[in-house]
């Protein structure tokens, strides 16, 4: 299990997910999200919503693996798009391993 803190509208959330070879389950406000995960390479995947209700939820998010050690990695993830004049907003993060919950 790993903790992920972010901010949306300026207000910091966090929140938890465990991830296997195929699946990720994200816990956040309450709610319990699943994604499948398909892997590029050994630091870089795509994970795409299971059974979203929302239009934006469900555009894939690539997520690329910079760095790691003991308890966290840091990555970078965007929205995956085929589009070239969509302009990418890349943002990075911190992934804190934690005791399962």
């Amino acid at each position: 299990m790993f903790r992920f803190n972010y901010v949306v509208d300026g207000v910091e959330k966090t929140s938890y997910f465990k991830r296997t070879d195929s699946f990720n389950i994200n816990y956040y406000d309450n709610k319990i999200d699943s994604s499948r995960v398909k892997w590029i390479n050994r630091c870089e995947f795509v994970l795409y919503e299971i059974n979203s209700k929302s239009t934006i939820r469900k555009s894939p998010i690539q997520y690329k693996i910079l760095t790691t050690n003991d308890s966290t990695y840091t990555f970078e993830y965007s929205k995956a798009s085929l589009n070239p004049r969509e302009k990418k907003r890349v943002e990075k993060g911190i992934a804190y391993k934690i005791n399962s919950k």
